[in-house]
């Protein structure tokens, strides 16, 4: 063969070697994130717009650590989809449930809905996906819970039909496993606002909690009443805790510890005397303890001028911690710094820990060894919202911070390694709205971020699907501790 011909030959060979090689590159340089696409230029909004303006939101990247472990699988879920009708499920996946317009065209502002409800697998696929159009109600969803094997309920709220002056209650539907429709509830049987919080039990009871007009089945008071009630399979109410005082109450926040304790924090009217603001009452904070089955352990009012905001977490020993704002001093009743306060299981106030205002304790979780972690938010550099995640050994009142993350604090879940999963969400930027809306519109992003038994970050990363846009990334922690993110 001639030197000539060997040229060819080789020649002919290494083409297909480098089309493949081009192939693979290529390949490679397209391959995109998809849980945090590469950013792009919008599409101009309409010159009647408002625009943002510059510097309004300190926006901080976070850099990824370990990306290639983050457990993560993406999710297709409804455009109506919001963050508190999505429950982790037994075998490792998600429900969604979804409240769909009958009529996309509908004006009345009273239009019709019918319930939507996925069950999404540990995969990221789609296990049924049940609309149910042939019971459409006027009204909206107000809660929901999920029992150890699957079965859900959901608690809505509705305009009753028919009737002259149509006025709102809840009613309580109960699903199977399989997504098929168990059992509706009369809709008279609850005044609205009596299924503002549902915790399923494993007996296949419900706790229901929240704050009813006083004029109807809960006494002869005019007045709102927190309330508490076990509601048994076949829709009936076998007990009812009603929280005692003489003047308007409301419910702020509840805990549930399974088959331990219920905690209520209610705003109650204090008429005992004139309140700071001159007029002739004022409201105090009451934490009230309940057993599983609604049968009072104690109940304790915070003193005047101490105002909580939210029960935490409850400790290994049984006691109970709350965010509050308290005051600076007796003798400035005005000025007040947010707290953390602590009472024993028997309702005593044991300790109480002071952070500079501003500042705001949004959530707590309980490690696999009984050392409590809370996220306080606060201003950062450049004015930036973030995250100060706090931990506290079980003997001690003060705490070290364990790290500190952008944005604002959504969830904390302890997982089965003895670590915790950590999940924010900050502003990226404001995005351009019509005129006539008054609410401003931003683009937002999710940080996540999982620590060990230690307490060493494993993983971190960015969530970013949806850019330029108000839609927000859901992100669920599931039973297998892994990420499902839509």
């Amino acid at each position: 063969m001639s030197r000539k011909s060997q040229w060819y030959l080789a020649s002919a060979l290494l083409i297909p070697v480098f089309l493949i090689g081009s192939v693979i590159f290529l390949n490679r340089a397209r391959a995109t994130d998809p849980f945090d696409p590469p950013d792009f230029t919008p599409t101009p909004a309409p010159t009647d717009w408002l625009k943002p303006g510059e510097g309004e939101i300190s926006y901080q990247a976070v850099e990824p650590v370990n990306l290639n472990k983050v457990p993560i699988r993406k999710i297709m879920l409804p455009k109506t989809q919001t963050r508190e009708f999505i429950r982790p499920t037994s075998d490792g996946g998600c429900l969604a449930v979804t409240f769909e317009l009958v009529d996309e065209q509908d004006t009345s502002g009273q239009p019709d809905h019918f319930l939507r409800v996925m069950r999404i697998k540990s995969d990221g696929g789609i296990l049924w996906d049940n609309r149910y159009e042939g019971t459409p109600f006027a009204g909206t969803g107000v809660s929901m819970t999920v029992f150890p094997d699957d079965r859900f309920a959901i608690g809505m709220r509705v305009r009753q039909s028919g009737a002259s002056n149509p006025r709102l209650v809840d009613r309580l539907v109960r699903f199977r496993a399989d997504g098929t429709m168990k059992s509706e509830t009369v809709p008279s049987e609850w005044s609205a606002g009596s299924l503002d919080h549902l915790f399923a039990r494993p007996d296949g009871t419900i706790l229901a909690v929240g704050t009813v007009d006083g004029s109807g089945w809960v006494g002869s008071s005019p007045y709102p009443r927190v309330t508490a009630s076990v509601i048994e399979e076949d829709g009936t109410v076998s007990r009812t805790y009603i929280v005692s005082g003489v003047g308007y109450q409301s419910l702020v926040d509840v805990l549930y510890v399974e088959d331990d304790r219920l905690y209520l924090l209610s705003r109650i009217e204090d008429l005992g005397g004139e309140g700071q603001t001159g007029i002739a009452w004022s409201q105090r904070s009451q934490i009230t303890c309940l057993t599983a089955d609604i049968e009072e352990r104690w109940s304790t009012r915070l003193e005047s001028g101490q105002t909580a905001y939210s029960l935490l977490a409850q400790r290994p020993d049984g006691s109970l911690v709350i965010s509050a704002a308290l005051p600076e001093q007796e003798s400035q009743p005005t000025a007040f710094r947010p707290a953390l306060m602590a009472f024993n299981r028997d309702g005593a106030h044991s300790w109480s820990w002071y952070e500079t205002p501003p500042a705001w304790f949004l959530a707590a979780a309980i490690l696999e060894d009984g050392r409590l972690t809370v996220g306080l938010m606060q201003t950062g550099t450049q004015s930036a919202t973030e995250t100060r995640l706090l931990l506290f050994a079980m003997d001690s009142p003060s705490p070290q911070t364990l790290a500190t993350i952008p944005g604002q604090l959504m969830e904390l879940v302890p997982t089965q390694d003895g670590g915790l999963t950590v999940i924010a969400r900050q502003s990226v930027r404001q995005l351009p709205q019509p005129p006539y809306i008054s609410s401003i519109w931003l683009d937002t992003a999710v940080v996540v971020a999982h620590y060990d038994q230690a307490l060493r970050l494993v993983w971190r990363r960015t969530i970013d699907q949806y850019k330029h846009d108000r839609k927000t990334d859901l992100v669920i922690v599931t039973s297998e501790d892994r990420l499902l993110a839509g």
